[in-house]
């Protein structure tokens, strides 16, 4: 169990933790992104196995809350989303219905006030806004984006100086 039996809080833990986050890369770009031109959805077979019978995407949606600090473990958490909500329909219905959106969005919103520190920093918002447009892209995902009040904070975030630079809005 993923969610919590490990916690990234020694190095070896880390260090464990940041190679089972490439284990899930991997095996996602071995199986690969398939697109349905019929239902214009995307799948990946592997991720989708991860969302459906693991709590990795609980697991994803934790680390990457904004009251903790970035690190290698956060970053490629941040990552991993992206992936796997760019890549699949099921994993992008899973994260809106278990209130991910909400989550992405409150992660997102510590930089409304201050610019990335760094390059980690710039890279994780990168990702939490790729992980965003992969969801909002989608209709019936948009209302509630709105009621959320994201377009408020990524209207305040790309006015201010804090753009993440190649960001995807």
């Amino acid at each position: 169990d993923i969610s919590g039996a490990v916690k990234a809080s020694t190095s070896d833990a880390s260090n464990a933790v940041s190679a089972v986050l490439g284990i899930v890369e991997n095996l996602s770009e071995i199986v690969g992104t398939a697109f349905d031109a019929d239902t214009g959805e995307s799948s990946n077979e592997a991720l989708e196995a991860f969302c459906a019978e693991t709590d990795l995407l609980k697991w994803l949606l934790r680390r990457i809350e904004k009251k903790r600090d970035v690190d290698q473990n956060k970053l490629y958490a941040s990552e991993i989303l992206s992936i796997m909500l760019q890549s699949s329909a099921k994993c992008r219905r899973m994260c809106v219905a278990m209130d991910g959106l909400d989550a992405l969005l409150q992660s997102t919103s510590t930089y409304k006030k201050r610019e990335p520190e760094d390059d980690g920093e710039k890279e994780l918002v990168e990702n939490l806004f790729d992980a965003i447009c992969a969801i909002v892209i989608h209709d019936e995902n948009k209302a509630t984006f709105v009621e959320l009040e994201g377009i408020e904070l990524m209207l305040i975030l790309l006015a201010g100086k804090n753009k993440a630079p190649g960001a995807n809005f």
